[in-house]
């Protein structure tokens, strides 16, 4: 039977709501095993009946945990009938404290009137139709025994006779609640054994990564976290402005922001939903610049550094290895501002990978939309302006330290990559105004990106030598020596060689360049071709041995794949003989060699 996505939509709605309350009992559980006050039944159970607070927590934890597993590993249908059975016992609850306080009405006021017994008797008749429809049973005798003291009373019967009435009903709705607890109390355990039996066949059908997998989906629900951490934020800001305390409220917005943060992490279950909340917002954030950027047709595809995955997973691991739950709020507010701002760092990040191929996609096809280029200026602008302004605030919070210059170089990256890229693009379209097609553009085009890697390794260099200054005037530790290691290996090392490696190849591509000939203009005029590499026409050209004609910037770009021509595949530089060791032969040097599989003439060029 196919699905609609409107029952689908209302299936995922169900599937998180009714799972819901399961999070907020591991939170209360988690407050009572750190002894937090207690309030409402527990502390009224634990003070009429002289037991200790820690007794009733330690009830409470295995009750609790029993039925969050409940409320996470049952399915949707017979979680549906779980809650059905709570509001039922829940609704006999509501029938015998509301006979009570009739009869304890009847105490207090002797002659009430025909009126409030008649209420009375109809608030117990709805409640047991109530109870018969969420059952499926049309027994509604079978939850009417609270009914009785009422009958008693509208038929004027003494007061002892309606308490009589009363306490026969409460006999009843205990056997019949305890019948059916006896009934279904191995309905846990067939489940249980139900549950082992899809796993093990799980497991041997799709292997136990799939069942972690499935175990994971089914207990740590995305959106369920999300909601929940939600909840917690929404309540804590408001209790912070109901209640008006001063030291909060009064700060500034962003330390009220952080302060409501760090009081919604104080359990592993909280820092998972911040954890997913933050997750969520970077994709938000994600969707929306694509949106803004590409409109609602590019939508779709996300990879997985683009699902705001990895700012959550790097918020989960820092947040763990920092122990933030066992800070106190202070430490944890300032801790928090931290990893807040390595995970909107990479979110820049990401925000400025979807923006770069835009961005020069725009400046090579020459788009005539000009409000698509002011929609990638402006992001441009932005990406700029945010890492500078972020850092500027964490300097002002924090004194400056290795591990801190270290989070805000990563970040001045995106906004010196952006720069770059904004100056390539505005290269782009200075060479589409020209009558000429701009040779020298390939040479600008890598000179700024040669200049936006220099900068790069210069801030990595000035990281490593605040570093070495800071570990010869504080003490000497092994961590403050590895995080060097590491920030010497990976920005400065890597760095160092990639951009070396990049100069000799080009360096390489440029020399077997300059070797070639160029095409004459009468050649360029009887031959009326256009270059194969790029489709426009050849005003000027370099001819290879084979006698093929390229632009000399196509060509370039070509080498830094292969060296084998476009057309036939042909060595362009065949590599020249080496002479025998120890002999030196004074010979005339040709800038071509004929290679060995061709024919007497092929691929040699007159001197």
């Amino acid at each position: 039977m196919e699905i609609s996505s409107r029952q689908l939509h209302i299936w995922r709605f169900s599937n998180v709501v009714l799972r819901l309350p399961s999070v907020f009992i591991l939170e209360a559980i988690h407050n009572l095993r750190r002894g937090r006050k207690i309030r409402g039944t527990v502390e009224s159970l634990a003070s009429g009946w002289e037991l200790e607070p820690h007794a009733v927590t330690i009830g409470s934890q295995f009750l609790g945990y029993f039925v969050v597993f409940l409320l996470h590993a049952l399915p949707l249908r017979m979680l549906i009938k779980l809650y059905k059975f709570i509001v039922v016992g829940l609704l006999l609850l509501a029938a015998h404290l509301l006979s009570d306080y009739s009869l304890s009405r009847e105490t207090t006021v002797p002659q009430s009137s025909l009126v409030s017994a008649v209420t009375f008797t109809l608030a117990e008749v709805v409640i047991s139709l109530t109870c018969a429809r969420l059952m499926g049973t049309k027994h509604v005798w079978a939850f009417a025994a609270y009914t009785l003291p009422q009958i008693a009373k509208l038929s004027g019967l003494p007061l002892d006779v309606q308490e009589s009435a009363h306490e026969v009903a409460q006999v009843l709705t205990l056997t019949e609640v305890t019948l059916f607890t006896l009934r279904h109390v191995l309905v846990p355990f067939r489940l249980a054994l139900i549950g082992y039996k899809t796993l093990q066949e799980y497991s041997e059908l799709y292997g136990i990564v799939s069942v972690i997998f499935a175990l994971y989906n089914r207990f740590f629900v995305p959106m369920l976290y999300l909601i929940f951490w939600l909840v917690l934020f929404v309540h804590r800001l408001y209790v912070y402005y109901s209640t008006k305390d001063r030291r909060i409220v009064g700060e500034h917005w962003v330390l009220v922001i952080f302060a409501a943060i760090a009081d919604c992490c104080e359990s592993p279950w909280s820092l998972v939903g911040l954890c997913y909340t933050v997750s969520y917002t970077a994709f938000l954030v994600l969707f929306l610049c694509k949106l803004y950027l590409k409109g609602f047709s590019s939508l779709g595809g996300e990879t997985f550094l683009h699902r705001g995955w990895t700012e959550g997973i790097t918020v989960m691991l820092l947040a763990m290895e920092t122990g933030l739950l066992e800070l106190k709020k202070l430490e944890r507010i300032l801790l928090l501002s931290v990893l807040m701002y390595i995970a909107l760092s990479s979110t820049i990040q990401s925000v400025y990978e979807i923006l770069d191929p835009v961005l020069l996609a725009l400046a090579a096809s020459n788009n005539p939309s000009p409000w698509k280029h002011f929609r990638a200026l402006s992001m441009c602008v932005a990406l700029m302006a945010a890492p500078l302004y972020l850092s500027y605030m964490l300097f002002v919070v924090f004194e400056a330290q290795l591990w801190l210059m270290i989070i805000v170089s990563s970040c001045l990256l995106t906004t010196i990559q952006t720069l770059g890229s904004l100056t390539i693009y505005l290269l782009f379209m200075a060479d589409h105004r020209r009558a000429t097609p701009w040779e020298s553009l390939d040479d600008l085009v890598y000179g700024i990106h040669a200049m936006c890697h220099v900068m790069e390794f210069g801030i990595a260099l000035s990281v490593l030598f605040y570093g070495g200054m800071e570990s010869f005037h504080s003490d000497y530790n092994l961590f403050g020596a590895a995080i060097i290691l590491i920030h010497c290996y990976f920005n400065v090392f890597q760095r160092a060689q990639a951009g070396w490696q990049s100069f000799l190849t080009r360096r390489d591509a440029v020399r077997k360049i300059n070797s070639l000939p160029s095409a004459t203009k009468g050649e360029l005029s009887s031959l009326r071709d256009v270059c194969v590499i790029c489709f426009e026409e050849m005003t000027f050209a370099k001819v290879t041995p084979c006698k093929h004609y390229f632009h000399s910037v196509c060509l370039r770009r070509w080498l830094y794949v292969q060296d084998k021509c476009p057309l036939c595949h042909k060595s362009i530089l065949p590599e020249m003989p080496q002479p025998p060791q120890g002999i030196e032969e004074p010979r005339e040097e040709l800038p071509w060699q004929p290679h060995p599989d061709l024919g007497q003439g092929d691929g040699m060029m007159a001197l």
